[in-house]
C-alpha cells in the first residue's frame, strides 16, 4: 500500500439460554469473544450468531484511516484496510468447535438509492451530503474481502443494513445467542437477554442494563424515545424541545409513546405540552422511521435460515492470502498470520 506524503502505514442444547453480563476470560480467540459472557460460547449453547453493520464500519474506517492506495491500480483502499483489520482482530481466531459452540457471521450493507423510509417521509436523510467519491469503489473491495474470508454478506434494495440486522436477529434469537457488531443507537432496540451489541472500535459491550444506564429506558422503549427525540443526522423530526432525557422522563411517567400522546394535555410544562399536542403526527411518523424492519426478504442461504447448528467454517488460508497479496494489504496479512499462528 502507498501512503500519501507525511503519512506512514501506520446435543441437548437450550433454546432459551439467557446471556448474563459477566464477561469471560479467553485466550487464543478474537477480541470480540473476550467481551462476552461465558454462556455465549458454552458447549451446550448453539453457535453464536454475529451480525455486523458493514456499512457503518466502512464509513468509520474510511475517516479513521489515511487515504492509502494499492499499487495494483492506484485505487484508494484505506477504508478497506481499516475494515479488514477491525474484523480480523474481532473475529479471529474463531472459538474452537467441539461438537458444539462456534460462531456464524453475517455482514450487512446498505444499497444505493431510496428505502421504504423515503416513501414514508421524502425528507428522510435529505440533509446528508453524498459520500466521498473515493469511498464508493472501496465497498466492492470490502465485499471481495468478505468472500475471501468466508463471511456471508447481504444487502437488499429498499432496506438499510440495520433492517437486515433486525431481520437476522428476529429469525435467530429463539435459536441461538446473537451479537450485533455496531455502534448505532438505532440498533439498541434489538438488545435483550439473548442479544447484545459490541462497539467494534471502542470494544464496549452493550446489554439491556447499559442501554438503561445511558438513556434512562430499556431497549424495549428505545423506539418510543427516539420517536420523540428525533435524530438530526437522519433528518427525523421528533417533537421539538424533547430530547432523549425529557423523552425518558415522559416514558417513565406514562410508559409508552401512545400514552404520552394520549395524556399530553396533562404535561405541566406549557411549551412541552403544546409541542406534544401539536406535533402528534410528527411523533408517530418518527416512530415508523426509527423502527427497524424485521421482515426483510433475506436470502435463504444465510446461516440464520439454516439449523441452529450451523457455524463458521475453517479459514481458507490460501484464499485469504491471495486476496491480501493481490491488494497489497501487508498490515492485514501480518495481523492474520500473527493471530492464526
Amino acid at each position: 500500500l502507498v501512503a500519501p506524503p507525511c503519512l506512514g502505514m501506520a446435543a441437548g442444547r437450550s433454546r432459551h439460554r439467557t446471556l448474563t453480563t459477566t464477561t469471560t476470560q479467553m485466550l487464543g480467540v478474537g477480541s470480540l469473544y473476550k467481551l462476552l459472557p461465558p454462556s455465549a460460547l458454552a458447549p451446550s449453547t448453539p453457535p453464536l450468531l454475529i451480525v455486523i453493520d458493514g456499512t457503518a464500519l466502512m464509513f468509520r474506517s474510511y475517516y479513521a484511516m489515511p487515504p492509502l492506495t494499492r499499487p495494483l491500480d492506484g485505487l484508494e483502499v484505506g477504508g478497506v484496510v481499516g475494515f479488514c483489520n477491525t474484523l480480523v482482530s474481532l473475529l479471529l481466531p474463531y472459538p474452537a468447535v467441539s461438537g458444539a459452540g462456534g460462531v456464524s457471521v453475517v455482514i450487512t450493507f446498505d444499497t444505493k438509492g431510496p428505502t421504504f423510509r423515503n416513501e414514508l417521509y421524502k425528507d428522510y436523510k435529505a440533509n446528508r451530503d453524498a459520500p466521498p467519491d473515493s469511498l464508493g469503489p472501496q465497498f466492492d473491495v470490502a465485499i471481495e474481502a468478505c468472500e475471501a474470508f468466508g463471511w456471508p454478506h447481504v444487502s437488499m434494495v429498499g432496506y438499510e443494513a440495520d433492517d437486515i440486522i433486525a431481520t437476522c436477529v428476529e429469525a435467530a434469537r429463539t435459536e441461538r445467542p446473537v451479537v450485533i457488531v455496531g455502534s448505532d443507537k438505532d440498533l439498541m432496540q434489538l438488545v435483550d437477554s439473548r442479544t447484545v451489541m459490541v462497539d467494534p472500535v471502542k470494544k464496549i459491550l452493550v446489554t439491556p442494563e447499559t442501554v438503561r444506564e445511558k438513556f434512562g429506558v430499556g431497549p424495549e422503549l428505545m423506539i418510543d424515545l427516539q420517536a420523540m427525540a428525533g435524530d438530526s443526522s437522519d433528518n427525523i423530526p421528533g417533537v421539538k424541545g424533547v430530547g432523549p432525557k425529557i423523552a425518558a422522563e415522559l416514558l417513565g411517567t406514562w410508559g409508552s409513546l401512545d400514552e404520552v400522546l394520549a395524556n399530553a394535555d396533562q404535561v405541566p410544562q406549557k411549551k412541552r405540552r403544546e409541542n406534544l399536542l401539536g406535533q402528534r403526527e410528527e411523533a408517530l411518523l418518527s416512530r415508523e422511521l426509527v423502527r427497524l424492519a424485521r421482515d426483510v426478504p433475506i436470502p435463504k442461504s444465510l446461516p440464520i435460515a439454516l439449523s441452529a447448528g450451523s457455524c463458521q467454517g475453517d479459514l481458507q488460508y490460501e484464499r485469504v492470502m491471495e486476496f491480501l497479496d493481490r491488494n497489497s494489504f501487508s498490515t492485514v496479512k501480518s495481523t492474520v498470520n500473527r493471530l492464526m499462528s
